[in-house]
């Protein structure tokens, strides 16, 4: 049977050198994973840790694989962000109220005569205008400090593992809520510090198990961070670690988060709270990081020197 495949749950018996042809459009489709509105366009699919949360392959994209476009996550995220920077500033109503749907297509699917209005907004969320205090870079953290000349507050460090943004989303919460805090905060990809974390202030980790493998900006910090598992040398490291998983694989549900949190206690870091954990297959995956940041800034809190305010304004 050396020269035989058998795959599809032992359906089919596929011999050495034959030609197979997958058809992705269809497993884009398939009603089992998706549902029965399977070709509905419905953006939520992939919210709330649903999009971590499908099997296997169950997403292929137009130009995924060995031969994927290279520039496709860059125009994605210049899509992102420019869809971002529009809803910022504009609210938008249809021209026509009583418009219904019809489809054109030539390379890509779109409403057609499908005309709206752009009208400034004039209750922006306060958001639109915060950011975080810092980005982290390799050269900015070399010394394990924040950057010379970020001045006021007590320094926070918000570093994230991420593939789908969820934990990278997370991250962006407490960096943003951390000067109402106090602190002055920088947030980075955890490869950013995979040799040299700071120490001169607080380290919030916030990652992703996928299989039990961390996140493609996470795989250096981790194999730098378990190299040396059993030596003591980050006794000034104050930490606290929240982990985003699915249980539906068992065996591995939280490897990397649990693994990066025990690594630290083992190597002398100071834990600040209890690692948190999120299902992103449940239904209070958000929530589940609500109730755990408002732990930990009681927490920072209770560590700081200095006067920190746990109040926020809704």
């Amino acid at each position: 049977m050396t020269n035989y495949e058998i795959i599809g749950d032992g359906k089919y018996l596929i011999k050495a050198g034959t030609v197979v042809a997958v058809a992705a459009g269809i497993i884009g489709k398939d009603p089992a994973v998706w549902g029965e509105d399977a070709d509905r366009f419905d953006p939520d699919r992939m919210l709330d840790g649903k999009f971590e949360a499908l099997p296997p392959k169950a997403w292929i994209p137009f130009g995924n694989g060995a031969r994927a476009c290279i520039g496709r996550p860059f125009a994605w995220q210049e899509s992102l962000i420019a869809i971002a920077s529009i809803f910022q500033k504009f609210d938008f109503v249809a021209s026509d109220p009583a418009y219904n749907l019809q489809l054109k297509q030539t390379l890509t699917l779109k409403p057609k005569n499908f005309m709206i209005r752009a009208v400034p907004r004039k209750d922006a969320s306060s958001l639109a205008s915060t950011t975080a205090s810092t980005s982290v870079s390799e050269k900015a953290l070399t010394k394990g400090t924040l950057r010379d000349g970020d001045n006021g507050g007590v320094p926070l460090y918000v570093f994230y593992g991420s593939n789908t943004g969820s934990c990278e989303g997370f991250a962006q919460q407490v960096a943003y809520g951390a000067a109402a805090k106090g602190f002055r905060a920088a947030i980075g990809t955890l490869d950013s510090v995979a040799n040299h974390i700071p120490t001169d202030g607080p380290v919030v980790i916030i990652t992703a198990s996928f299989e039990g493998e961390p996140a493609d900006n996470a795989g250096h910090f981790v194999q730098s961070l378990s190299s040396t598992a059993d030596v003591s040398d980050l006794q000034d490291v104050s930490y606290a670690v929240f982990g985003a998983g699915n249980r539906d694989w068992v065996h591995t549900y939280q490897r990397i988060p649990r693994l990066i949190d025990q690594t630290l206690h083992n190597k002398g870091a100071k834990r600040l709270l209890e690692l948190g954990e999120a299902d992103a297959g449940g239904d209070v995956f958000s929530e589940s990081f609500d109730d755990w940041e408002e732990k930990l800034w009681a927490a920072l809190s209770r560590a700081s020197t200095h006067p920190i305010s746990l109040s926020h304004t809704v």
